[in-house]
């Protein structure tokens, strides 16, 4: 079982046990302070378990050299940060990629078709705060910047907390179509972002407080009684 503390005395996670199937989408949903973050930070290697492993596929996940991780875990996260730069910069992120691999990368993320769009396409420049994009765009150039590495797994951290309904239609399309090529983990607290997830894993204080098929879990009493009540949703599973 994995546990994680900051401090040395205070478990952030503890007995976290679970295997997510290659090629399967998964949502953790929890109220703050649940372990959320801190899972997602062991997933990316960006911290060590003070006890036990986490591997993706046969790696350790904390052992994959800063080369590698590049290829093989990648994070798209809540606020993009943009560079000072074209389209194609940002989603290469000092990366050496060919123009069609961009390309191909913001068609997965269903950009490119904003792009065109654009004055000049690829060659558009965009500030440090992303100002000629909007927040939905920013949101699918972070995903492109993720898939042009053609990851192993991806975490998406609230993907659709300030994006318009355009836009949460399309990520939800670009994640799943990769279902069945690359594992994808969504942190959300709203479960409509959870709506195409094959698996859903309820944290509570640290702890696993249910983890499965996502409409097993809906009905189950966990997700009631810690993410509705919690949110002061109460009502039926899916009703909010």
């Amino acid at each position: 079982a994995v546990e994680y503390s900051y401090d040395g005395v205070a478990l952030a996670l503890s007995g976290i046990t679970l295997h997510i199937p290659e090629g399967q989408i998964v949502g953790v949903l929890g109220p703050s302070g649940s372990g959320k973050t801190t899972i997602s930070q062991l997933l990316l290697g960006l911290r060590e378990p003070t006890s036990g492993r986490v591997t993706i596929g046969s790696e350790d996940a904390a052992a994959i050299s800063r080369s590698d991780a590049l290829s093989t875990v990648a994070l798209v996260p809540q606020e993009p940060v943009l560079l000072q730069g074209s389209v194609s910069d940002n989603i290469r992120f000092f990366r050496d990629f060919e123009e069609l691999e961009v390309i191909d990368a913001a068609m997965s993320a269903h950009l490119h078709e904003d792009v065109v769009q654009m004055p000049a396409g690829y060659a558009t420049l965009v500030g440090e705060g992303g100002g000629a994009l909007s927040g939905g765009q920013k949101q699918r150039l972070a995903i492109a910047r993720a898939l042009i590495g053609s990851p192993k797994l991806i975490v998406l951290d609230e993907p659709t907390s300030a994006v318009d309904g355009r836009t949460e239609r399309l990520i939800r399309q670009t994640v799943s179509e990769l279902r069945g090529h690359v594992t994808v983990v969504i942190i959300s607290h709203r479960i409509e972002t959870t709506a195409e997830c094959d698996l859903l894993l309820v944290l509570s204080n640290g702890k696993i407080a249910d983890f499965g098929e996502r409409d097993t879990v809906l009905a189950g009493s966990a997700y009631r009684n810690i993410v509705l009540t919690r949110h002061g949703l109460g009502g039926e599973p899916g009703s909010s």
